[in-house]
This record gives structure tokens, sequence and C-alpha cells, in this order.
């Protein structure tokens, strides 16, 4: 169609008006105002063609011809004008004219999808079969050649930071394509990242309609359903997906992480050690099997230490550290450089111990980085932001790119708030950057590192004598232990209920990772000895995680 501003004065309004109102179902208000256009500029085509389709869709479809006709003597190479015509031939059963008002088309745009399409409707009509069949598959490879040339494009935007844009390409694929399972796939993992998760679990699904034996799109369904809080649903993905490829060790190591929030730490460990088992360079897996050991009962301080030096033995002694020169014990002609590593400068735990230090920081004498290893933003983010002088998200970089930021940054301490958990940037610690490096709050043990000099840590969590062989890191206490600030929408502390009842209620709202058969063998006791009192437990909304924990405290009746 050509441009509305061809038009002049009240032509170029009516018009864009009555192409509004037509699109919007409303054929009489916009087939006056065709009229209107019409009778200032006569030889309007694109007001002769589109009032041709009104009168067609009124009923009028003789005038709805002629129309169109009308507009394709004053242009006629407008392939708009001919496959529109075309479709009222075809619905007029004039299957001859409208096959060849659709070769006039492929003529002028030999791509044209639709027009095959509606030539090879035409022929067929008319008993050419075989030319209709040669038509039909012409317009199948190119509906391949395009979808194919939009997943390609589409994944070139998203290489290059752009998901809307790549979303639109992967959609427009699935058009040209419905049946085509990959580009749902793909879509469905771009709506994921864009943080629309219903239509990425719809799309997953769409996916899977078309190929039911698409382990990738179960694998990627559960980390959605594990974001939306379905965490059986999670596991039944990962446990389908696992049933189709075993080999698929994101499944295994997605898998572990459901079992672990659920509680199950001795099944999730397993999971973690299957998928170090088929890849073992997956230090993702690694560092969620550490994580898994902490809460595991069954393992011994010694036993953990050791799978702890093992990851270390696995990645960090085969990464080439960099030559730091020591800040020593010199006096600085600058600020001391400190840098921040973390990916849960968000509403989480790690910012509420880490933003009051963050916040109070002398900045006479430090200057404070931090890298961020996440996409999540919200108050507590901006929080943080406010409290240092320099900000930097690091999530799309590797391992060596962030390393090499930090070194261009001249950073003299680098603090780890991760260790073994989510978003960690460990593998960016072992290469050493900075001369002197901490591991601090986001994890309750060593990380195994040798690159790491210190954990810091207090006289609770660690007593002084019976950790330090359990650590690669030299212990420092804090003889304070930490800061802490609270939400600021924190409601006031409550007076004591026990004070007003008979009743002492207990209660645990941790992650049912840290509540293992010892813990609650210990809770039992304390229950027994109090029979006035009652405990809450979070995060155990799960039908199957309430009769597992049932279960366990039934043991100890």
């Amino acid at each position: 169609m050509s441009p509305v501003s061809e038009l002049h004065g009240d032509a170029a309004t009516w018009l864009q008006r009555a192409i509004e109102l037509h699109q919007g179902g409303q054929l009489g208000p916009a087939q006056a105002l065709y009229q209107q256009v019409l009778q200032l500029e006569p030889s309007q085509p694109d007001a002769l063609h589109l009032l041709g389709l009104i009168e067609h869709q009124l009923g009028h479809s003789e005038l709805g011809v002629q129309l169109i006709e009308q507009a394709l003597l004053i242009r006629p190479d407008d392939a708009t004008y001919r496959f529109n015509l075309g479709n009222i031939w075809l619905e007029l059963k004039q299957y001859q004219h409208a096959a060849a008002c659709y070769q006039n088309v492929i003529d002028i745009q030999p791509q044209a999808i639709q027009a095959h399409d509606g030539l090879a409707a035409a022929l067929r009509a008319t008993g050419q079969t075989t030319k209709a069949q040669r038509c039909e598959q012409h317009s199948a490879r190119l509906r391949r050649e395009t979808a194919g040339q939009l997943m390609q494009q589409g994944g070139q935007l998203f290489e290059q930071g752009q998901p809307a844009e790549a979303a639109e390409c992967f959609r427009q694929a699935t058009m040209f394509r419905p049946d085509f399972a990959e580009a749902h796939f793909n879509l469905a993992t771009v709506l994921q990242v864009m943080d629309r998760l219903d239509e990425a679990a719809q799309t997953y699904q769409r996916a899977l309609s078309i190929k039911p034996a698409y382990p990738e799109a179960l694998c990627n369904l559960g980390r959605v359903q594990k974001l939306q809080g379905q965490l059986d649903m999670a596991a039944a993905s990962y446990r389908q997906a696992l049933a189709l490829d075993a080999r698929l060790v994101q499944a295994h190591n997605n898998l572990g992480n459901i079992l672990l929030l659920k509680g199950d730490i001795a099944e999730a460990a397993l999971c973690f050690r299957q998928a170090l088992k088929l890849q073992s360079d997956y230090a993702e897996a690694h560092s969620n099997l550490l994580f898994a050991l902490q809460y595991l009962n069954t393992c011994s301080p010694v036993e953990l230490f050791h799978e702890h030096q093992r990851y270390a033995a696995n990645f960090e002694a085969k990464i080439p550290r960099y030559r730091n020169a020591s800040t020593g014990t010199a006096k600085l002609s600058r600020r001391l450089k400190i840098g921040y590593v973390s990916g849960d400068f968000f509403s989480h735990a790690v910012a509420h111990f880490a933003e009051p230090i963050l916040r109070h920081h002398d900045k006479a004498q430090f200057e404070i980085f931090s890298y961020y290893n996440n996409y999540t933003q919200d108050a507590w983010t901006d929080r943080i932001i406010c409290a240092v002088d320099h900000w930097f998200v690091c999530h799309s970089l590797s391992d060596d790119q962030l390393a090499e930021r930090i070194r261009a940054d001249g950073i003299d301490i680098l603090v780890d708030l991760s260790g073994h958990t989510a978003f960690n940037r460990l593998l960016v610690f072992a290469r050493k950057p900075a001369p002197v490096q901490v591991t601090w709050i986001g994890y309750p043990g060593s990380t195994g590192l040798t690159a790491i000099d210190y954990r810091i840590s207090d006289p609770w969590q660690d007593p002084p004598g019976l950790t330090e062989r359990y650590h690669s890191e030299t212990l420092v206490r804090l003889p304070s232990g930490m800061a802490f600030e609270p939400d600021p929408a924190s409601p006031p502390v409550n007076p004591l209920p026990a004070l007003q009842g008979e009743r002492l209620m207990l209660a645990c709202l941790n992650s049912l990772s840290k509540v293992n058969p010892a813990v609650i063998a210990l809770w039992s006791r304390i229950l027994h000895a109090l029979p006035h009192a009652r405990l809450m437990l979070g995060n155990a909304g799960e039908d199957d995680v309430r009769a597992r924990l049932l279960g366990l405290f039934a043991q100890h009746q």
C-alpha cells in the first residue's frame, strides 16, 4: 500500500481514519470515509482498492472487483491489489480468474508464499492436481526457507542482546511453519529470559505437542515450572526428559535442585553426582553437589572438605593464574580498592547482610566496586548501587572477560559473596585477578579454592580450633558476628504470643534443604520435652513434601 502521506489535507486524514475503522471491523463508517477520499481524489489507488475490499465484504462483490481493477489500472504492478483480487475471485469460485491473479503476483514477487497457496487452491479446484501439488510443494519449500532464515536472524538478535526483536523473528517463523517445533522452542526460551513465564510455559507445551519426544523442551519447561513455584510439575518434566535422554546432564542437575528445595537431600546429591559422571567439567553441578552435602547429615566434615578439594583439583588446578603483585604492608598513596562479587544484590538474605557494610565503608580510605552476576533488579539493588562507587553488571561476561575487567579496575581485595551457591563466579577467583581474595557470607563453609586467601567468619560459626582443618582459606573471625539490615517494609515486632496463651509456638522458615533427618530427630526430642509446644514449618506447601516430613516425625513418636 502506498503511504498515506501521498494524499493531501483532509483526504490523507480520512484515509488513515478509514483504515483504522476497517481494521477494527467497522465497515460502514470506513466505507463512507473511503468514498469521501475518492470524492476529493477519484484516482487514489489505495482508496479504490480498500473500498473494493469493503464492498466485497458487504456482499457487493461485483462492485468490489470493479474498484480493485480500477486501482490496478493506476498501479498495475501492485502485488497486494492483485493478491486480494485473486482472493475475491477464489471466494466467488471464478477459479481461472483467481489463478491468473495469483500467477501475476508470483511473477512480481516469486517468494510470495500465500500467492503460491492461492494458486494451488485454484488449480486443485479446476482439477489440475499435478500442477497444484507442484505449487504446494514449492510453497512448503518457501515456508521452510523463510522460517529457517527467521530462525537464524532471531538467534543473531538474541546473541546481540535484543530479546524482544528475537522473539518476533521466532514468532514469525512459527507463523510460516506452525509445525516447526524448534521455532516454538526458541520463542519459549526468549520469553523465559524476558520473564514472561506463563507465555513461555504455553509455548514449550506447543513445541511438545508437535514433537513429544523433545527432552530439551521438557527440561526448559521444568525450569519455568520451578520459577512458577510448581515443584512437583517441574520434577515430573525433568523425569520425562531423562526418560527420553538419560544423558541430558542439565536435567539431572535441575532435578537435583528441585529435590533439594523439597528437602530430599540424599536423592538430590545423587542427581548432581550423575550429572558430574556424565560431564566431569560441569562446574555448576559440582557446586550444587557441595551445597547439598552441607546439609546431608551422613556426610562427615572430612568427606565434605575432601569433596571441596576435588572441586579445586577438577577446576582450579587447570586454570592459569595471573601474577599479582601483593599489596603488602606499604602505605598506599591512594584509596584501597575493594571489589564485591555476588549474584544476590537484590531482595535476598545476602543483600540484607552486605548492604550495611557497603553503605558504611569509609569512602576516604576505600573505593568500592560491585560486580553483579544476575539479571534481577529491585529496590535492594538500587540501595546497593547507591552504596558503592562503581557498579558493574557482569552476568554476560565469560570468566576470562570478568577476570580481565577486575584486573583492569586494579582491585586490591576481591570479596566473594556467593561461595558454592547460585550465580557464583568462583572460577573467576580461581584465576586470581586480585592480589588478596576473600569469601564471606554467602556460603557456610570453605570454597576449596587455594586462590581465595581468607574466609570471614565468627567464633559461633567456626569455633576456634575446630574447623581450621576443613578450610583451604585462612579463617578470619569477626568478634561481633554480622551486620543485618531488615527490610524497611517489615512490621514492628509483636508481643510474644506465648505470654498471652498456653501454647508455645516454635517455627522454622528455612529452606527444606536444611531440614534433614538429624534435625527432625532433635526437634522431636524438643517437642516431647515441651508437650504444650507446636512447631510451624515454612516451605512445605506441596502434598508429597508434607507427607515426607510427617513420615520422618512419625519415626520419633
